[in-house]
């Protein structure tokens, strides 16, 4: 499934500039690889010289995404098994419930998002259960999820309501 942008979602993505001075990233060679690999499953069907503020966009969530190397487990390592259209189906949903356009989720930002899934595969969450999933996939504990993270979240890695 392919999600397709708003216009104001595109309009959004173009106003970048914001600061998140707790918020650890990847940094030197490590933030480099990471960026370059989420870069790389974009552009083969979402980003073109078209598109210039999604690029931007995608690069501001590569720049805030934590960083999967330099020794992090499995259980903290969305990037790495993730294959490209696992990374841009992800970066898209995203991007799709990233309201306030700063290229991560908020807990309510979340929330919606695991409304969504609720929905689409017949169950619901509880508050308490949506709190704990946050707080699960909130590695670094920024109060955030950023791309790495919501990874972790895909079917095959074990998402369920319990």
């Amino acid at each position: 499934m392919i999600i397709a942008l708003s216009q104001l979602q595109v309009k959004m993505v173009a106003r970048r500039g914001m600061s998140f001075s707790n918020y650890e990233v990847a940094t030197g060679a490590d933030a480099k690889v990471v960026t370059r690999r989420i870069m790389i499953a974009l552009e083969r069907r979402v980003l073109n010289d078209k598109n210039v503020e999604l690029r931007g966009y995608f690069e501001q969530v590569a720049a805030k995404t934590t960083s999967p190397l330099g020794g992090a487990s499995a259980e903290e390592d969305g990037i790495s098994g993730a294959s490209d259209e696992d990374i841009e189906q992800t970066a898209l949903l995203l991007c799709h419930h990233d309201s306030d356009g700063d290229g991560l989720l908020s807990p309510t930002e979340f929330s919606a998002l695991l409304e969504l899934v609720s929905a689409q595969v017949g169950t619901s969450y509880t508050s308490a259960h949506i709190d704990q999933k946050f707080s699960q996939y909130d590695i670094d504990r920024s109060g955030f999820i950023d791309l790495n993270e919501l990874l972790l979240l895909r079917p095959q890695r074990g998402l369920s309501h319990h």
